[in-house]
């Protein structure tokens, strides 16, 4: 029986095992298609594809958004603290009011002059209406500079942890395909094994009954042969996780993404380490965000400072109050109160004991500036560390894909050899199936070399800063445009 691998268009003779195994590998190949036998051909999925669908689709990214939109409203937030502010009070209900006053001097036309006068005004179950508008203008105040300063240092974090999170989602597409591809090679080169598996035992039955060699021999290749076939679920089962992570992270089937042919040129000198480092620390997003955090940090030491409880404001006010009612007579009719009052002028504010408030908040905030900043020196170092291993993955891997290049040359001549020998008697079977398990061991090795290097393109792209779609589409290059 024979199946072909919807994937790699692979064909593939189902070991001759035990039943069980028949039908365990027809369902891992059928449940690995999903929908392919029936649909129609898909259209290739690439880097870029990838990226853009996991840019909608991954909720990380979406709370990255939304924390940029948020940041936007805080630098709004620091704008405002430094515009006036106006507000409109109205009031209104029920009052009593007595006002009692003597010794009081009193002239009117017509009355001459009086001495010693009083007056007595009284309101019984009165109404009471009051309103009032009041302007406050900011001028000095260095806790509120402070302040406004944190709200813009908000806003900037977020847009770097934005940047961040684009560069983390590419790199994580990238790895979900690439795990995809390493996976598709390694059902690949399981497959060739179990087709050498099933060769080999075919032989070794064949010889046994010519009488050309002993029983060992059947059973060596029986042994291989069964290992192999297990081995080939495993290959299988990873295809199929790889498959479900890239679909999780996109909203994509993990089916047609475009392979990676082997032709591609994926080798490229990374240039000098020392450059790249520069780089990394002028524009990382990740140090960025910690440079941030100490500047918040030396803004809340200034807010707490002895000196901003100063405050300097311009205030301007109108207002009204009015209260009627009844008099405490019952021939003393209505009676009524009314006042009003504008004021425009200065209002200096200067604390002068806070019960040791200010200066514990002070001394709270100098320790998290201390924090702040051994955080900060800390990035930097594992900034430099992230740099030089991905510049080394670039660098390093470039040499072990040329290496691995000439080990499949010499894994196929040994392979070759070994067969000769096998014909001449001086090879054993299992010698072949050695051989042939080397070559595709070093087949597979060279293909994750080969995306190795990519990724490390991107990782120090991303470490210096620098990964972004015109990066992505650069790595892209290198695959191919058609189904794979």
């Amino acid at each position: 029986m024979h199946i072909v691998c919807p994937q790699c268009g692979a064909t593939n003779r189902v070991p001759d095992a035990s039943s069980w195994v028949r039908r365990t590998l027809l369902a891992v190949a059928l449940l690995g298609a999903g929908s392919a036998w029936a649909d129609p051909p898909a259209a290739p999925i690439d880097l870029i594809a990838g990226w853009q669908a996991a840019a909608e689709h991954d909720p990380q990214y979406a709370a990255a958004l939304a924390e940029v939109h948020a940041g936007q409203a805080k630098a709004r937030q620091g704008d405002a603290l430094w515009r006036p502010n106006v507000a409109l009070t109205l009031n209104g209900g029920w009052a009593e009011q007595r006002s009692d006053t003597s010794g009081a001097g009193f002239s009117a036309p017509g009355f001459g002059r009086s001495t010693d006068v009083a007056f007595n005004t009284r309101i019984d179950s009165g109404t009471a209406q009051g309103w009032a508008l009041t302007l406050q203008q900011p001028l000095y105040n260095s806790a509120r500079s402070a302040g406004a300063e944190q709200l813009h240092l908000q806003a900037s974090l977020a847009d770097e942890q934005l940047r961040a999170a684009q560069q983390a989602l590419m790199l994580r597409v990238a790895q979900a395909h690439f795990a995809v591809l390493s996976a598709r090679e390694g059902v690949k080169a399981s497959q060739a094994e179990q087709a050498a598996a099933v060769r080999a035992l075919g032989e070794a039955k064949e010889r046994f009954a010519a009488g050309a060699v002993p029983v060992t021999e059947v059973d060596d290749a029986q042994a291989r042969h069964d290992a192999v076939a297990a081995q080939g679920l495993a290959a299988q089962d990873a295809l199929l996780q790889a498959q479900a992570d890239y679909t999780a992270l996109t909203g994509l089937p993990a089916g047609p993404l475009a392979d990676l042919p082997d032709q591609a040129a994926v080798s490229a000198d990374p240039g000098a380490l020392a450059d790249w480092q520069a780089r990394a620390r002028q524009q990382s997003p990740q140090l960025a965000q910690a440079l941030i955090g100490t500047q918040a940090a030396q803004a809340e030491v200034r807010r707490h400072a002895a000196s901003s409880g100063v405050s300097l404001d311009l205030l301007a006010r109108a207002g009204g109050d009015r209260i009627s009612g009844d008099g405490p007579y019952a021939t003393s009719g209505s009676a009524s109160y009314r006042s009003g009052a504008r004021w425009v002028g200065l209002q200096l504010t200067v604390p002068l004991y806070t019960g040791g408030l200010r200066s514990a908040q002070e001394d709270e905030a100098a320790a998290q500036l201390e924090r702040s900043r051994a955080q900060a020196r800390t990035a930097e170092t594992e900034l430099d560390r992230l740099t030089r291993a991905a510049w080394l993955a670039v660098n390093t891997g470039s040499a072990q894909v040329r290496a691995y290049e000439q080990a499949r040359a010499s894994a196929a001549k040994r392979l070759d050899a070994t067969r000769t020998g096998l014909d001449a008697g001086d090879r054993t079977m299992q010698n072949v199936l050695d051989a042939e398990r080397d070559l595709h061991a070093t087949e597979l090795a060279w293909q994750q070399a080969r995306l190795n290097v990519l990724l490390g393109r991107l990782n120090l792209a991303a470490a210096a800063g620098q990964l972004d779609e015109s990066t992505l589409k650069r790595v892209n290059e290198a695959f191919s445009m058609s189904k794979p």
